[in-house]
């Protein structure tokens, strides 16, 4: 297993199929796409509802396929910087080696 691999294994949290990270993680995970030089195209965002569950938003669920690894990499730095929400989880959607 990857070092990617391994972060999102261990930081990830696994509710209804998805794993997913808090805020604080995707950041950090994404800092580890960029330092692994691995491909994101994107990810979803869940509300953390108080009974437990999740819910999908696609306002938080942009789409990096079309952009550049580097352009991909800038735009998810920027969406972060601009979303604080705590109750919010993320599965990213990247390119595994």
């Amino acid at each position: 297993m990857n070092t990617i691999e391994k972060f999102r294994e261990d930081r990830g949290v696994r509710h209804y199929g998805v794993t997913y990270l808090s805020r604080e993680n995707a950041i950090k995970f994404l800092e580890l796409c960029v330092d692994n030089n691995v491909q994101i195209w994107g990810f979803d965002g869940f509300h953390l509802l108080p009974d437990g569950g999740i819910r999908i938003d696609q306002c938080y669920s942009p789409d990096y396929s079309y952009l550049s690894k580097e352009e991909a990499y800038k735009a998810a730095t920027e969406f972060f910087e601009n979303h604080h929400e705590e109750d919010m989880g993320y599965e990213f959607v990247y390119a595994k080696s």
